[in-house]
């Protein structure tokens, strides 16, 4: 044991704080810091003075003691800058959810004076409106990374943190779910529909050669007229799936009915669209729809939930509730889709009771 710093009182590294309403100009000076704003203690000097982290603001602020106070949970716990995420326990959210979900990570833009918070999730909405009791600091570790993403393991690791299991160097799959210790869960199509990762080990992957994984649903490009690797029985717009992504992103598609194992260059490869649209992919031979496309308008990636006119799903509901979203992960070879919830993996649903949330 040892004798606390002079003035450290009750603070104690970890605890969230702010410079108190009443002090009109720290002891130390603003800096980049605003009154109001949040921060996370990160240590003290030897003579009882703080250092605390403000998010996006500065990372090693110093405090004088008698000008700070502790910051109890809820909305205070969230400043401007903070990396929050949607509690994965909400089911539906007092604003609404337009494009977000449970489980996605976004940045604190502004805090209102009734507390509720204006948060930017990249690619989905950059203003969305929160109640500061539906968000949590988003785990470490988690980034920018949020349900719905597309990630692979770094090509530096040899060895994940909880192994390998099924998956393999390179593949890609969509992030399902984080745990409460912010490590992420990941559907690899065809490979493991729950894996776990960990966040620092894992990276983003944008579109183009790495948004293809095993189990995949894709299709030849209609203006490729003449594949790297010659045409055998396939042709344009044609639709298969993924069996195998080689180290230098080559892949082996399985076109039902032509071509079990054809040679694929990624960059003559799309994801096959979205069916029932003016965009279905149709054969380039015979104007036809393209073999193995779901007629619901649905594809892989997506996220899913069962229609709210659907009173009992074809198959049961299983351990999913009403609302639920899901990441649709593959179609069985009879057009069921199967969906990776939270609450159930693997969960099988006819295309018609779902619908795109």
């Amino acid at each position: 044991m040892e004798l606390a710093p002079a003035g450290s009182g009750a603070f104690s590294v970890g605890a969230r704080v702010r410079v108190k309403p009443s002090v009109s100009s720290p002891k130390y000076g603003w800096g980049p810091v605003s009154a109001g704003d949040v921060g996370t203690i990160v240590g003290f000097d030897s003579d009882g003075d703080m250092q605390v982290n403000f998010p996006g603001k500065a990372s090693s602020w110093t405090g004088f003691p008698p000008e700070m106070e502790l910051v109890s949970g809820g909305a205070g716990a969230f400043s401007v800058g903070a990396r929050v995420r949607v509690k994965p326990s909400v089911s539906s959210p007092k604003y609404g959810w337009g494009s977000v979900s449970a489980g996605d990570v976004g940045t604190v833009k502004s805090v209102e004076s009734d507390s509720r918070m204006r948060v930017d999730f990249p690619g989905k909405n950059s203003n969305w409106l929160a109640d500061p009791s539906e968000m949590e600091l988003a785990p470490a570790g988690s980034g920018a990374f949020s349900v719905g993403a597309r990630v692979r393991v770094k090509p530096s690791v040899s060895s994940p943190k909880y192994g390998w299991g099924p998956v393999s160097a390179g593949d890609v799959g969509t992030i399902v779910g984080f745990d409460s210790d912010g490590d992420m869960q990941v559907n690899f199509p065809g490979k493991a529909s729950s894996w776990t990762g960990f966040p620092p080990e894992m990276e983003l992957v944008s579109g183009g050669a790495g948004a293809f994984s095993v189990g995949a649903r894709v299709r030849v490009k209609p203006s490729v007229s003449s594949p790297k690797y010659g045409w055998g029985s396939v042709s344009a717009g044609d639709v298969g799936t993924v069996k195998s992504v080689e180290s230098d992103s080559r892949m082996r598609v399985d076109f039902p009915g032509k071509n079990s194992n054809w040679l694929a260059d990624p960059s003559e490869m799309e994801l096959a669209v979205t069916a029932g649209t003016a965009s279905t992919p149709t054969s380039a031979t015979t104007g036809s729809p393209a073999q193995g496309t779901p007629s619901s308008g649905l594809a892989v990636g997506q996220r899913v939930r069962v229609k709210a006119s659907v009173s009992e799903p074809r198959y049961g509901w299983g351990s999913v509730s009403r609302g639920d979203v899901g990441v649709l992960s593959s179609f069985d070879a009879d057009g069921d889709a199967r969906v990776a919830f939270s609450s159930h993996d693997g969960w099988i649903g006819h295309p018609d009771d779902l619908e795109l949330a």
